[in-house]
């Protein structure tokens, strides 16, 4: 079992519930829960999931970080150029319970990057 917060109140997970347990460039703690990747993200882009092991590689190696535009405790990863989906961007957005522990909201591909939110890394 593992202790974790969703956001939505202390959660115990099991090692099964857990898609990803890995830490951010920023030394974070960020997990994705199976019901997260599966509601909030496959539910309308089922395609998304060839990409997991990607939105992985978003957290622990993004090309820059945003602080989210909305709300104050996201931050938004990005990872520009790759392979898989070149022309395009992964976005994954990450809401911070505190300044140690993370939980994946949810993963896309766009266009762009935002222009109009505010750079938090690299500085």
């Amino acid at each position: 079992m593992v202790e974790a917060s969703d956001g939505q109140g202390e959660t115990e997970l099991t090692l099964s519930e857990l898609l990803i347990d890995t830490v951010d460039i920023l030394g974070r703690s960020v997990l994705l829960t199976r019901r997260q990747w599966e509601v909030h993200v496959l539910s309308n882009k089922a395609w998304m999931d060839e990409f997991l092991h990607l939105v992985e590689l978003a957290i622990e190696s993004p090309t820059l970080i945003n602080h989210d535009r909305e709300f104050p405790d996201r931050e938004c990863f990005y990872l520009v150029g790759h392979k898989h989906f070149e022309g395009d961007v992964m976005k994954v957005v990450i809401r911070y319970n505190d300044d140690e522990h993370g939980f994946v909201i949810t993963a896309y591909l766009q266009r762009n990057k935002n222009a109009d939110e505010v750079r938090k890394w690299p500085t």
